[in-house]
């Protein structure tokens, strides 16, 4: 009874069919994969793309001073973990996913750029954008400017999901973003 599975399944039934499905911040793959599944299922050709720098905010003191997942190797091994996890569940609907910022995702996006995804493989961003889920960096800097950078491609009867917005949650900055906009 997961609240944005709830809305994922709404936002991907009742999107435009002609614009981009983009997720920000992808970690080990989980949400980035069930949106590749709800586009099967309701059989959507909308284009997946994930950006994802997998740098991890706030994670400057090891945890417990023991584990540092601001190290180069959590880094490169959540990066490995989503790869796998995406090419194993999602072989027949996988996304464009871009290690970058989002920032410098939304840049490209902007200028129609050519850029290589983490399989290899090349992937044109641009155009217009039917749903986004955004779930990068959760300051009120950063969501406020993936929401700029959104709204100015979210086609009429899109969908926008802020992650973490809940009253009362952990990322009051992030609830006082979705707020302000809503």
């Amino acid at each position: 009874d997961h609240g944005n599975l709830r809305a994922f399944d709404h936002a991907i039934r009742h999107m435009p069919p002609q614009g981009a499905v983009i997720e920000v911040g992808s970690f080990l793959g989980a949400s980035t994969n069930a949106l590749a599944y709800l586009l099967a299922r309701y059989q959507r050709d909308n284009p997946l793309f994930s950006c994802d720098p997998w740098v991890f905010e706030g994670t400057e003191v090891p945890i417990g001073g023991y584990f540092d997942a601001g190290s180069e190797a959590f880094r490169q091994y959540a990066k490995d973990v989503f790869k796998m996890n995406v090419t194993l569940l999602s072989a027949s609907r996988q996304p464009q996913a871009i290690e970058a910022p989002s920032s410098e995702f939304f840049e490209w996006w902007d200028r129609g750029a050519r850029v290589q995804d983490v399989f290899g493989r090349s992937a044109v961003l641009g155009g217009p954008i039917s749903f986004a889920y955004l779930d990068g960096a959760h300051t009120a800097e950063a969501v406020s400017a993936e929401f700029a950078a959104v709204d100015q491609h979210l086609l009429p009867g899109g969908f926008l999901l802020f992650d973490d917005s809940d009253d009362g949650g952990c990322f009051p900055a992030v609830t006082q973003v979705a707020q302000d906009v809503a």
